[in-house]
């Protein structure tokens, strides 16, 4: 496998990663309502805080 397909796979599982932490953080009741409205970028951000 060349390098670049490495790099993307990579990079999605990373991405599948921070939607799962986002979803269990949303799932325990840890992100206020306000910071569920917010892009999907900046809730990934706050769930990984």
């Amino acid at each position: 496998m060349i390098q670049k397909e490495k790099l993307e796979m990579f990079r999605k599982a990373l991405q599948e990663t921070d939607e799962m932490i986002l979803e269990a953080v949303i799932k325990a009741g840890l992100m206020t309502e306000e910071q569920q409205k917010l892009p999907k970028e900046e809730q990934i951000q706050i769930a990984l805080q």
